[in-house]
């Protein structure tokens, strides 16, 4: 169940733009919410997105979709990612573009995946897990390379896995989609 949406340099994007799923907290029609009660959190069960003509709204859902399909679509090393950024200021032709995205998973956590990239790689990749015991980042991935920090205190054998695979993942393939690829199922719940 989506959360949160937040993407900027995209199409008609410049600045952060967020949709957001999470409930306020004033008390009219409360009772008809959906409520996970670990998290102590009310979900809208459905949005809207409203605007003049020409003001972006459309765009929010490709962005949606483009992160969907790069979740999801298969890649070999040469495929570039043509990811369109905003043109109207030079400044952002040659920043990256940025998707985060908070989703329930399941009943307990929600999960948040953060992107920064540009059409020939993934610059950046987190997953960081938030529950009523707080956030864990369960991988950062940069320039430098990919980190399992929730997983250094796990079975030796995991992280072996997640390293192997780690290593496996191509500069224009997200990390999340790579694992669930070899049928590691540490990050499946995120990526279904």
């Amino acid at each position: 169940m989506l959360i949160e949406f937040e993407t900027e340099n995209f199409l008609s994007i410049k600045e952060p733009i967020k949709l957001k799923m999470m409930a306020s907290t004033g008390r009219k029609f409360n009772q008809y919410l959906p409520s996970i009660n670990k998290l102590k959190i009310k979900i809208l069960p459905v949005g809207c997105v409203f605007g003049a003509n020409a003001s972006g709204k459309t765009n929010i859902f490709k962005a949606i979709t483009f992160l969907r399909n790069l979740v999801i679509t298969p890649r070999d090393n040469t495929t570039m990612l043509n990811v369109i950024t905003y043109k109207l200021d030079k400044k952002y032709l040659d920043k990256p573009t940025k998707f985060r995205v908070q989703l329930l998973a399941d009943d307990e956590n929600i999960y948040e995946l953060t992107v920064k990239l540009n059409s020939a790689s993934i610059l950046e990749e987190r997953l960081d897990r938030i529950n009523s015991q707080g956030s864990k980042t369960l991988y950062i991935r940069n320039e430098k390379g990919i980190k399992l920090p929730y997983f250094e205190d796990k079975a030796k054998h995991r992280l072996m896995f997640l390293q192997f695979a780690a290593k496996g993942t191509q500069k224009n393939q997200l990390f999340l989609s790579n694992t669930v690829s070899q049928n590691i199922n540490e990050f499946r719940c995120v990526y279904d």
